[in-house]
């Protein structure tokens, strides 16, 4: 049951990080949908557009989406655990493509 939840939790937390970050420099990141594609199967991802900013304030903003992700770990549950680092893992080369937040580390 709740398999699901935690996924989706994970990519709230990701964006948040982005979100509040971007905020904290003055910057309102705006989403959008769309679907990316892993594992022979659709998945869904939020996108956005980088903000014209300081080098060090689009990497911080890069860096914030994982760093609230991994951060809550100690707190929730192994399956959480398990499946941000797999998204950690994962993430650059098989579900964000050209708009990965790693081009900005």
């Amino acid at each position: 049951m709740f398999l699901i939840f935690y996924p989706i939790l994970a990519i709230i937390l990701h964006e948040l990080g982005h979100f509040i970050t971007a905020l904290i420099f003055g910057h309102v990141i705006k989403f959008s949908f769309s679907l990316g594609y892993m594992f022979n199967m659709f998945i869904p991802r939020w996108t956005w557009v980088m903000p014209t900013s300081k080098r060090y304030e689009q990497r911080l903003i890069a860096q914030a989406g994982f760093a609230l992700e991994l951060l809550v770990i100690p707190f929730l549950s192994p399956i959480y655990a398990f499946i941000a680092i797999v998204h950690f893992i994962l993430y650059p080369w098989y579900y964000s493509g050209n708009d990965s937040d790693f081009k900005y580390f």
